[in-house]
């Protein structure tokens, strides 16, 4: 856990996070703020944009174009639909 922020996985040059569906618009405000400062410190002050997608449960994140396919041969590997 990161300054409150459940990190639960990195990917690529991203970061999932967890959080209660009351407090996700603001770990993510945190998260955003974060990752501009590192931005900031590894470019020599430079901005970058940080973009977020909020997924809020029973939803899930899923890459459309690539994921999909791939989802639904694990599901069929557990015996799940």
């Amino acid at each position: 856990m990161t300054a409150g922020v459940k990190i639960c996985v990195p990917i690529h040059d991203a970061v999932l996070i967890e959080a209660p569906l009351e407090m996700i618009d603001e770990h993510v405000r945190l998260t955003r703020s974060i990752m501009a400062q590192a931005c900031r410190d590894f470019l020599g002050g430079k901005p970058c944009r940080i973009d977020a997608e909020v997924i809020r449960a029973p939803d899930r994140y899923m890459d459309i174009k690539r994921g999909v396919g791939m989802w639904n041969t694990v599901m069929g590997c557990v015996g799940l639909p």
